[in-house]
């Protein structure tokens, strides 16, 4: 009774394998390469934004609870959109984000003072507007551990 079937025919099997082939790369390439691109744009954005913490103008005050933390920039061709300063004191951290006018200019710099005393560690990572993105550079990251005391 069951060897009077047959299956389907070897060509249509051909084209039924292309076809899901075709799919599945398809599928895949819709994800794979907008993320891949957005991890190069990421790469270009952040390669052009340097940041430094001044020590002569990074400094701790335990007696006043203030820490102020210099940061001097350098881009190359794209938009900076906020720095955010980090202060650590006694196991907790304290962000300070810094937006707008409260941008240094490119090659300045700029002193943010953050309400946090006896600060252990500084740290900055700038972030980057390109193509109508922000991009968080964490690869630009600065630290200074120590952190001098106020004078």
């Amino acid at each position: 009774m069951l060897r009077n079937k047959k299956g389907i025919e070897p060509v249509i099997a051909t084209v039924l394998l292309i076809v899901i082939t075709i799919a599945v790369v398809g599928v895949v390439v819709a994800f794979v390469v907008p993320y891949i691109q957005g991890i190069m744009d990421k790469q270009t954005a952040c390669n052009g934004v340097a940041l430094r913490i001044d020590e002569t103008g990074t400094c701790t005050n335990s007696s006043t609870a203030y820490t102020q933390v210099m940061v001097e920039v350098t881009l190359n061709e794209f938009n900076l959109s906020k720095i955010t300063t980090y202060v650590l004191s006694g196991g907790n951290t304290m962000p300070n984000v810094s937006v707008g006018s409260r941008l240094p200019e490119n090659g300045g710099a700029r002193t943010y003072t953050v309400v946090f005393g006896n600060a252990t560690k500084v740290w900055a990572i700038p972030a980057v507007n390109y193509k109508s993105k922000e991009f968080t550079c964490d690869n630009s990251r600065i630290e200074l551990t120590p952190v001098p005391v106020c004078a």
